[in-house]
């Protein structure tokens, strides 16, 4: 069983070179190049050059792949859990932003046969803790050569699912068994997790009383798969904590809006979706967490994201609750800030990896099934963290996004790239970004740019003619949340009060003048019948839950919309189609 494929592996490794082709070297090059990388990944070990290694092996190119795919099937145990434990993660996020991850789930099964038990730990690790697979049984029994790992495909570990009491279980068991290998792997793995028991060692019964007992073993709780659990659905279902995005259909007469339940200091969430007109409204039950909603404009699908034990997605579903797709996979990166593109053919969504950190800007194809990478991270940081990578997708699909080169102000601007031709970035528009811009979107139309900059007390909103250069400035209050409204001319707000609801405004973007339309609070992009309406937060009602209002631009008509008397519900429990747009 052991004795798995060093031979399958070196085939792999070339196999997977002649699929990602890179450019000849000579062999003193190639030697040179390793030399280089030798003393990069030497370097994540000391502080202060951390970060400066990292951006480097990134910035390096295709030449150094064949490299680090031989570095990470080298990485011995010692690196793994040691000082360095570092660089097995950087290695594998510089190789999965290359599109490798096929190839790096395939190393790692390789490992899983060597003959050196302590390689066989070192690959168990990076499978538990950077594809939260915590079957620790399972990985226990292929470690210790009780079985083969031929068998674990991306969409068995993304499946499977290991509640934290039966993590703390499984460990448990594996201390009262004969396999010391198996001991070493499970002590090594808690080590790694950074969950110590100095005192415990190989002993069940220490183990047993110091995960119930001491609070360091707490972070176990939080590997789980029923951390994400739904456990909600006895709650009033008409009576949220708060909602988590709301959006609205093109006509203007359905709604999807993601109402948050908390109890116990756990959060749940669904997706609800309402024909204002009929009051019917259809929960659709998502495992995890969502958010962040956002209707198609061809109206049949609604795209939002997830949060689930294995991490971070971009997922769509059609407007009756049915189709519900994952698009992304989150082993190696964390995806999120996804846009429509305004044919609703594409999908765009930063890809945010942590070692190294960086951000880039993806695009899926839908209809293909293909993801490309169309912006590189550019390490910028003169943009906070919480803004940097804000974009957009123009109407001609043409991704536009604010960046920088590392330190130089002088690179701060607006940039743009074709999907088509990635390498060739415009700077668009040079802009004097400091700490405080916080938001950018195009006006429909996509003839004019509004971002604004937040000074804490005050902030200016900018509009950006991108036909005649001129920019126009607008002084506000507070901002919370704000957008285009859909005729282009007006801007809607939400300026951020002292006291319990915040205000809605309307500003002329012609003219500067600016009037209260409500109180309240704007949790997404959500337009009624013809644009003439918007919908909106308010709070303040029964038992001081939200509710959803909607109100003519002009000020009149303000309808209480969610939750009212004679709307009927439909639960749906759509299952999840791993799309997993593969890179093109």
């Amino acid at each position: 069983m052991i004795r798995y494929c060093s031979t399958f592996l070196l085939l792999a490794l070339a196999i997977c070179v002649f699929l990602h082709p890179t450019p000849a070297f000579s062999e003193d090059s190639q030697d040179e190049l390793a030399q280089e990388v030798d003393r990069l990944l030497g370097q994540l070990s000391e502080k202060g050059k951390i970060l400066e290694a990292e951006a480097e092996l990134y910035r390096m190119g295709p030449e150094i792949d064949s490299i680090l795919l031989q570095k990470l099937n080298d990485i011995s145990l010692e690196e793994v859990s040691g000082p360095c434990g570092v660089a097995p993660e950087v290695i594998a996020s510089v190789l999965s932003a290359r599109g490798y991850d096929n190839e790096i789930l395939d190393i790692y099964k390789s490992r899983l046969g060597d003959e050196n038990p302590e390689d066989r730990i070192a690959a168990a690790i990076m499978l538990a803790v950077r594809y939260n697979y915590f079957s620790v049984r399972d990985l226990a029994e292929i470690v210790s050569g009780e079985k083969g790992p031929e068998y674990l495909t991306e969409l068995l570990i993304y499946n499977s699912n290991t509640p934290a009491a039966e993590i703390e279980k499984q460990m448990i068991e594996v201390f009262q068994g004969n396999s010391q290998i198996s001991k070493n792997f499970v002590l090594s793995l808690l080590n790694q997790i950074e969950i110590t028991c100095p005192k415990c060692e190989y002993d069940a019964k220490k183990w047993k009383s110091f995960f119930a007992s001491d609070k360091s073993a707490g972070d176990l709780k939080h590997l789980g798969s029923d951390w994400f659990t739904d456990n909600y659905e006895e709650l009033d279902s008409d009576a949220p904590d708060r909602f988590l995005g709301l959006t609205s259909s093109p006509d203007g007469n359905k709604i999807a809006f993601v109402p948050r339940f908390d109890s116990e200091g756990k959060s749940d969430t669904n997706l609800w979706i309402m024909n204002t007109a009929t009051k019917r409204i259809t929960k659709a039950h998502i495992p995890g967490l969502c958010y962040y909603p956002s209707w198609s404009a061809h109206g049949d699908k609604i795209l939002f994201e997830t949060i689930t034990s294995k991490g971070f997605n971009i997922c769509t579903i059609n407007e009756d609750g049915g189709e519900f797709n994952v698009w992304t996979k989150s082993f190696n990166a964390m995806n999120h800030k996804a846009q429509w593109s305004p044919n609703s053919q594409n999908i765009g969504f930063v890809k945010n990896f942590y070692l190294p950190f960086v951000k880039e800007i993806w695009l899926i194809d839908l209809n293909r099934n293909m993801a490309n990478r169309v912006v590189k991270g550019s390490f910028c940081n003169l943009i906070p963290t919480r803004v940097y990578r804000t974009w957009f997708l123009s109407k001609a699909v043409k991704v536009f996004y604010w960046d920088c080169s590392g330190d130089d102000k002088e690179t701060l601007g607006l940039y743009g790239v074709s999907p088509e031709n990635p390498g060739e970035v415009e700077s668009f528009q040079p802009f004097d970004l400091d700490t405080g811009h916080i938001w950018m979107a195009p006006a429909p139309g996509g003839h004019k740019l509004a971002y604004i900059n937040d000074n804490g007390d005050l902030s200016t909103l900018f509009i950006y003619d991108f036909d005649t250069g001129k920019i126009r400035e607008y002084e506000l209050c507070q901002l919370g949340n704000q957008m285009w409204a859909p005729d282009g001319n007006n801007f809607v707000y939400q300026e951020i009060m002292p006291g319990p609801e915040d205000r809605i405004h309307l500003l002329s973007v012609e003219t500067g003048e600016s009037k209260v339309l409500a109180s309240g609070a704007l949790p997404g992009k959500a337009f009624g019948p013809g644009g003439k309406s918007i919908y909106y937060e308010k709070w303040g009602e029964k038992n001081d839950r939200p509710s959803i209002w909607r109100i003519n631009l002009d000020g009149t008509n303000d309808t209480k919309i969610f939750p009212v008397e004679g709307i009927e519900h439909t639960n749906v429990h759509p299952v999840p189609v791993l799309k997993w747009a593969e890179r093109n």
